[in-house]
């Protein structure tokens, strides 16, 4: 159409737009949009100023983007998608494939690979742009890009609030994801709206982005308009509601301007009409000239609609590219490498690990990126992976362990591995702390997070055994397993650990029990290292089981073993807690 802004178009156009095509069964109907403005308007009054300001800057962009003759502008942009379903039954919870379905049709009608396209109208453009469920939610855990949700109400009356309600979850809807980075999609099963002679029938509507409200940002629409299986429904069952009302979100407004001749749409590539068309009126004229029915943003039936202008593509990359207010959806990293998957993660499996004795020591403190878990012996191993904590990709954390004693304190041997590959096996690269003490103490340690580690949750592992090194799957004589969620970001970890009034984790050297001379003639020496000896008893042992001698240790250390005959030994040395057995010869 003309490039001409008439006021009359600031008293018919809303931050919400409605696709007001009719179901088979029922008579043509209009948008009741001068309701609808004035509602929005008692609302948010500067809505009108900021879309007369978006509209001027969206058509400055667009001649920008004429008048390079053709040219490429930017590369393709991939816009992430979260898809919400609230369902009431298991027919209107739509299937993964129909989702598909629907971003199949987005990618096929904005980058002009529609089957059904023609050279009719030679402004036909592809817009360079891309849809792909998304890869990572909010939290930057892995996700499919589909939210689902059961509610009480299938039928949602606009009349009546209920299009912000059902975006909301303490109106019964689903909040919506960050819409900074995120396309936000709802699918319910019914939309109407009040008018004077009873409900119309709304397919779907999207929020413009001159309304800046991001609690209610993104597009809805009814499942059976959604997509081209499952319950889509004939005539709109090609996905083009869904491409209509993205059409809006980025700044698109109706082909016939919602008015008479001489009210325009802002682009000049699109013929002037006077009226929505329905059906499929091909070569029908108005305004001196004949209508592009085919044009995602009448109101003609999805197998009539064929594309977009090279008029309409800059202005809804005016919107994508810097200084336009969808830029940071452009720059939005959550379809990671594009491609989105329509499936969760495949659950990966871990290897065993644990401590056959944790009487006399056990993991007793665990603190890393919200973690702060205290607790006394879990017989070995303890299952904590419900609690979560944040880490930073590419960034350092503060780690804090601690061991518990049930008396002496031994010392114990730490690690931590952390499968950021979420490969399921815990590898040499991927242990982020090791080293040992024999502290009862706050020990800290740093966790380092590749730069190339996989966004979302995976697994983390923490291990103290007694008195030796320990690999990931071991099953160990005494000490604790415990394994953690932890949540890869792409922004800060959570919960900073008070490392600074915590002991580094050194590496002691490991406890060591020795006698000597072995063979011996009047006297053996023990030397238990690490143990207070005064504590410490012993007993010897003969070969058939029989203790034949026992006592406690002096301050030498040192045991009499002159009136023992000649043979083999076991000597047995308990500290107070543990025993420490070697063989001994006496000569």
């Amino acid at each position: 159409m003309k490039n001409r802004i008439t006021p009359v178009i600031l008293g018919i156009f809303l931050s919400i737009s409605m696709l007001a095509q009719q179901k088979p069964t029922q008579v043509k109907r209009d948008c009741n949009v001068m309701e609808l403005l004035e509602e929005s308007i008692q609302k948010d009054p500067s809505i009108k100023q900021r879309m007369i300001d978006m509209e001027a800057n969206a058509q400055k962009r667009a001649l920008k983007m004429k008048n390079l003759q053709g040219k490429i502008v930017g590369n393709v942009i991939q816009i992430p998608v979260v898809v919400h379903v609230l369902h009431t039954n298991s027919t209107n919870n739509i299937s993964t494939a129909q989702i598909q379905s629907q971003l199949d049709v987005l990618n096929a009608d904005f980058r002009r690979t529609n089957s059904d396209r023609t050279n009719k109208w030679s402004q036909a453009a592809d817009s360079q742009i891309e849809f792909y469920l998304a890869k990572v939610d909010p939290n930057g855990n892995p996700t499919s890009g589909i939210t689902r949700k059961r509610v009480s109400k299938s039928t949602w009356n606009l009349s009546l609030g209920d299009g912000d309600d059902l975006k909301k979850s303490s109106e019964g809807g689903v909040n919506p994801w960050n819409t900074a980075e995120y396309l936000n999609m709802w699918i319910v099963d019914n939309l109407i709206r009040n008018t004077p002679t009873g409900t119309a029938t709304i397919l779907g509507f999207a929020q413009f982005p001159w309304d800046t409200d991001a609690s209610t940002d993104g597009v809805v629409m009814s499942d059976q308009y959604f997509g081209t299986t499952g319950t889509a429904r004939a005539p709109f069952d090609g996905g083009r509601t869904t491409t209509h009302e993205v059409g809006h979100y980025f700044g698109l407004r109706h082909i016939w301007g919602d008015g008479a001749c001489g009210v325009d749409d802002g682009i000049s590539d699109t013929p002037e009409s006077d009226a929505p068309n329905y059906g499929c009126s091909a070569g029908h004229t108005s305004c001196g000239s004949e209508d592009m029915v085919q044009n995602y943003m009448d109101y003609s039936d999805d197998s009539c609609m064929n594309l977009f202008t090279q008029g309409q593509k800059n202005v809804m990359r005016s919107f994508l590219e810097a200084g336009g207010a969808r830029r940071t959806l452009a720059l939005s990293d959550k379809t990671e490498t594009g491609g989105g998957s329509t499936t969760d993660p495949t659950p990966v499996t871990y290897c065993g690990s644990k401590g056959n004795r944790s009487s006399f020591e056990w993991i007793d403190n665990v603190e890393l990126g919200g973690i702060r878990n205290r607790t006394a012996s879990n017989g070995g191993y303890g299952d904590f992976t419900s609690q979560v904590g944040t880490l930073q990709r590419g960034a350092s954390s503060s780690m804090i362990v601690s061991a518990g004693f049930s008396g002496q304190a031994y010392t114990e041997f730490w690690s931590v591995w952390i499968d950021f590959n979420q490969n399921g096996t815990f590898e040499g690269s991927e242990r982020v702390v090791f080293g040992s003490s024999s502290s009862a103490n706050n020990l800290s340690a740093t966790v380092n997070v590749p730069s190339s580690a996989r966004l979302g949750r995976t697994r983390m592992r923490v291990s103290m055994k007694y008195n030796a090194e320990q690999t990931p799957c071991e099953t160990f004589a005494d000490g604790e397993v415990e394994d953690y969620t932890v949540n890869i970001t792409t922004t800060g970890g959570s919960s900073r650990v008070d490392a600074d009034a915590a002991r580094a984790l050194g590496n002691e050297t490991a406890q060591t029990f020795a006698a000597f001379p072995n063979p011996a003639d009047t006297f053996v020496e023990v030397r238990l290292t690490n143990v207070d000896a005064s504590l410490a008893s012993y007993k010897i042992i003969n070969t058939v089981g029989q203790t034949v001698q026992s006592g406690s240790l002096d301050a030498s250390q040192q045991i009499n073993v002159s009136n023992l005959t000649l043979g083999i030994y076991i000597l047995e040395v308990n500290d107070g807690q543990k025993s420490f057995m070697t063989k001994l010869v006496k000569e």
